[in-house]
């Protein structure tokens, strides 16, 4: 399951205090470079539940992403 926090800061708070709760961080190579490729733009951090189920939290600055992959324009449009 992921859900969306409002921002970085939100993703680490959430992901604390599950962890304080009882829950486990949970980190794979692939996450960790994901959080890597998308920048200062995007952020997320996963924990697993006193169920064993894995919950992600992502934030992401959809403006500055869209500007980051946005196409380069390429001369006068007609």
């Amino acid at each position: 399951m992921c859900v969306s926090a409002d921002s970085r800061e939100a993703v680490n708070q959430l992901v604390d205090g599950a962890v304080a709760a009882g829950g486990s961080e949970w980190v794979t190579a692939g996450s960790q470079q994901a959080n890597t490729e998308m920048g200062e733009f995007s952020h997320s951090r996963a924990f697993r539940d006193l169920d064993n189920h894995v919950w992600e939290v992502m934030w992401m600055d959809v403006e500055a992403a869209a500007q980051q992959w946005a196409p380069e324009e390429k001369g006068a449009q007609a």
